[in-house]
């Protein structure tokens, strides 16, 4: 690609934004502005797909709207809670977690991102998740679906098999979440990669972006194919 890298870093945002305006999905959790309630369901978006998630998480928070109601339950009801996930075997660590929400935060999800990892089962990802979309925070949130983007449309080098772990590419995401605008693009990349820019055949016919896209350029002919395959 010819144009300069903040050029397109620029239009890569822009485009993505005004995409999302009309492509946005809905799910219980994104009208939520609690960080107990996006943190429970980071926790069980982790390799689980959303459509799965929803009836459970929306159970869930009827069941234990807050961490004291799921420290004064049983670990056999928080099982039984999130067993259609095939999770169960988390509900123990999902009940230390709220235990520590309710011993050193006063059952207050932190807004920091120490305070956050230090939270049993709580990583950078779901971390970050919670920073961007309970406190309204410009943070990166990278997983595989995301990386798989930022991959593709930059021909960004990864240094890692596990390209969501590369904090290199962490960091080239985080330079692109504009002031005030870093939950909408989190969302909107998510929704992106979940909808056009999928692991396998790719829909450039509807990419926004492909004018962009170093993965269109460079394989312009064989995305041609599939196209019209």
């Amino acid at each position: 690609m010819k144009e300069n890298i903040k050029l397109r870093k620029e239009l890569f945002v822009e485009t993505l934004l005004e995409w999302y305006k009309i492509n946005k999905r809905c799910f219980p959790w994104r009208k939520e502005s609690d960080p107990y309630r996006i943190l429970i369901s980071e926790l069980m978006l982790q390799r689980t797909q959303a459509r799965q998630v929803e009836p459970v998480y929306l159970e869930f928070i009827e069941r234990f709207p807050n961490a004291s109601m799921l420290v004064n339950s049983s670990i056999k009801e928080i099982e039984s809670a999130i067993y259609p996930l095939g999770l169960a075997h988390r509900a123990i660590r999902i009940r230390h977690m709220a235990e520590q929400l309710q011993d050193k935060h006063l059952g207050v999800v932190p807004d920091d991102i120490k305070g956050l990892t230090d939270l049993q089962g709580v990583g950078p990802y779901v971390a970050n998740a919670v920073l961007s979309f309970g406190f309204g925070k410009d943070v990166a949130v990278v997983d595989a679906n995301v990386a798989r983007v930022i991959v593709r449309a930059f021909t960004f080098s990864v240094r890692s098999s596990r390209p969501h772990t590369d904090r290199a590419l962490w960091s080239f995401y985080q330079e692109m979440l504009l002031s005030g605008h870093g939950p909408d693009l989190n969302r909107a990349i998510i929704d992106f990669a979940a909808a056009i820019c999928v692991a396998r055949k790719p829909l450039h016919s509807q990419c926004p972006i492909r004018g962009h896209c170093d993965y269109f350029a460079d394989h312009r002919n064989d995305c041609l194919v599939v196209q019209t395959g």
